[in-house]
């Protein structure tokens, strides 16, 4: 299953950015260029049937390689992903009524905010 989440999560992020001025591939990259991220896809997933756990996870699109369950706890009953300003927010929606908070480039926890018991924290 967590395959066929990551296969359409790839597919919508593909796309053509070669006319963009700092797009360039390994044969122009020199010292002194602007540092260029690799393509990457971060999806998150719930576990219904294990409420309270979920599974966070990358996939590095340039050498296809797949990392799971990267931060433990972080992803809970119904996890939505959001990026801002370099930080990653999963928020644990119905039952678990948390924000989790993910450095974007070394995908550390950062912090994880409870909203209280009852509360949506997708209203955040």
């Amino acid at each position: 299953m967590n395959r066929l989440l990551v296969i359409p999560l790839v597919l919508a992020g593909c796309g053509d950015n070669l006319s963009s001025p700092d797009a360039r591939g390994p044969a122009d990259a020199s010292s002194d260029a602007p540092h260029v991220p690799v393509p990457r896809a971060i999806a998150v997933a719930g576990d219904f049937m294990s409420p309270g756990t979920g599974v966070v996870s990358k996939l590095e699109l340039e050498a296809l390689d797949m990392r799971q369950n990267l931060v433990a706890s972080a992803a809970q009953g119904d996890p939505v992903l959001r990026e801002y300003d370099g930080k990653l927010y999963i928020v644990n929606r119905f039952g678990s009524n948390n924000v989790t908070i993910l450095d974007g480039k070394s995908m550390q926890l950062v912090e994880q905010i409870s909203t209280g018991a009852n509360s949506n924290p997708q209203d955040v």
